[in-house]
């Protein structure tokens, strides 16, 4: 397997004053940028831009230029998509300290048809034609490949997402300047709050999903979310019959495994489903690291990381009826998932550990049910109910010890010249036990062949009880944390026309 190096590191560090910190801010970067431009030099927004290998993306922004930092040497295969044009790969060389540069020009899609039949519109197509502004990315290109759903959203304009490491980093995920708590995920059209760290969006594998429909600013009250700056809905394969399983081995001894079937009696609508991945990695590539010794600057090295490895799990299950008189959808399931973590560094490089660890295990019970024509006529009825159990550990137990990048051990001393009673953060074996019930229902009915009105209710309480097997007497754990919410939205559509469409809502 090739393991490729990460050659640019901004490692900056308090020791010694400035001199460290102008060293770190005078390394060079690698990387590729350019512009993307037509035939008629006309730039051209929102083009595409994917290296596989790296599984790193970038979109044009409005006059047409891109940007990839952080790139390891070497020659990289740049794959450029844009609607309307033909593709375009092209291989690029990254020299170590340098930033390459290209103009990309596209040649328009011609298309030469004798007959043509519309049969319908894709769901990515009906999605898009909404009221809202919003994009919708079908997962059928990726297909068959060892990738997740943070690759489907890095086709789409305005979501930045960026990792801290390997698999299992912490992720910063951005949409059109928004983050954090502005933005909330959905799957299926459910809060994907209470899934637990093993659902993240780096965890779940493609062959899972459908589609990931992304909307930006104004999000639909069906979703019940109170959200300023968007939302993500992941949509699963919903076919009655199949049975998909792909198994993949890279580099860093990463493993990354799914299976997802569906089996449904055509006569009855009795129905079984299940999901279940497993994801595993030493994360053990090559940084150039700065190396002490007794709190000494002996040197730079390229070292490989320690201590690193992750692996984290899932599985969902579903069974009862479908396409039935009393239920279009009528399905109780459990989800169960979890993740084991090992913590390398801190905030920057300049920390590290050799012990921190943390973990969580989620089991949820669900119940689904959906009803069109409820009683009458374009009255529709649909109901999610989750209870989430999860149990989470951050485990820091070592005393007295600290780490190089080498992984040699140190001892930390006291002014007495003992041996020091700290973790390498914070001493502490923490353990969280949470419970959070969700329930969420939407209720639409069609006024008549161009309105309609649509209510949703959402409720979520979530409570934390926290305890410290080494700090037993630990104030802020004595008080246990609990959260109510309530969100109603109310809603009013009606379409002029085909190509006119309002929404009012509260």
């Amino acid at each position: 397997m090739n393991r490729f190096p990460v050659w640019v590191i901004l490692l900056i560090g308090f020791w010694g004053g400035l001199v460290p910190l102008c060293r770190a801010q005078q390394r060079p970067l690698s990387g590729i940028q350019g512009h993307v431009q037509n035939q008629q030099q006309q730039s051209l927004p929102g083009v595409n831009l994917w290296i596989a290998a790296l599984e790193k993306g970038a979109s044009t922004d409005m006059d047409g230029n891109f940007s990839f930092s952080m790139l390891p040497e070497g020659k990289h295969t740049l794959q450029v998509t844009c609607m309307g044009y033909q593709p375009r790969e092209l291989s690029i060389v990254v020299k170590n300290g340098e930033v390459a540069t290209s103009t990309i020009i596209l040649t328009e899609e011609v298309f030469a048809m004798n007959d043509l039949v519309v049969a319908g519109k894709s769901s990515t197509r009906r999605v898009i034609e909404q009221a809202y502004q919003v994009s919708s990315v079908s997962a059928d290109a990726l297909l068959n490949s060892s990738t997740d759903v943070k690759a489907v959203l890095n086709r789409v304009s305005g979501v930045r997402i960026q990792e801290d490491g390997g698999m299992g980093s912490d992720m910063t995920f951005t949409l059109n300047g928004f983050s954090g708590d502005q933005v909330k995920f959905f799957m299926d059209g459910i809060p994907m709050d209470n899934f637990g760290a093993g659902m993240s969006l780096n965890n779940i594998p493609v062959n899972m999903i459908e589609q990931v429909d992304v909307y930006k600013g104004v999000v639909p009250v069906w979703l019940g979310t109170d959200a300023l700056g968007g939302a993500i809905n992941i949509v699963t394969n919903k076919k009655a019959n199949f049975l998909d399983a792909s198994y993949a081995l890279g580099s860093f001894n990463t493993h990354r495994a799914s299976i997802n079937t569906a089996h449904t009696n055509l006569n009855n609508g009795f129905t079984v489903r299940g999901n279940a991945f497993y994801n595993y990695s030493d994360n053990d590539y090559r940084v150039l690291a700065e190396i002490y010794e007794n709190n000494t600057l002996v040197g730079e090295e390229w070292v490989h990381r320690f201590h690193d490895r992750y692996q984290s799990g899932m599985v969902k299950l579903e069974t009862g009826f479908v396409g039935r008189t009393f239920a279009d959808n009528l399905l109780l399931g459990f989800m169960a998932s979890a993740n084991d973590e090992q913590v390398q560094t801190g905030a920057t490089m300049y920390t590290v550990y050799g012990g921190i660890k943390k973990d969580s295990r989620s089991f949820i019970p669900t119940l689904r049910y959906s009803k069109k024509d409820v009683l009458t006529e374009g009255l529709d009825v649909s109901l999610y109910s989750a209870l989430t159990y999860n149990q989470a550990h951050v485990i820091d137990t070592l005393q007295g010890v600290y780490f190089n990048w080498r992984g040699d051990k140190f001892y930390k001393y006291t002014s007495n010249n003992e041996l020091s009673t700290d973790g390498e953060y914070l001493r502490t074996f923490t353990t969280f036990n949470e419970r959070e019930f969700t329930n969420q229902l939407n209720v639409g009915y069609a006024l008549g062949a161009r309105s309609s009105l649509a209510l949703n209710y959402a409720y979520n309480y979530f409570s934390r009880e926290a305890s410290d097997a080494l700090n037993p007497d630990k104030v802020d754990n004595q008080f246990p944390k609990r959260l109510q919410k309530n969100i109603l939205g109310l809603a009013y559509k009606f379409d002029f026309n085909t190509r006119w469409s309002t929404t009012a809502f509260t």
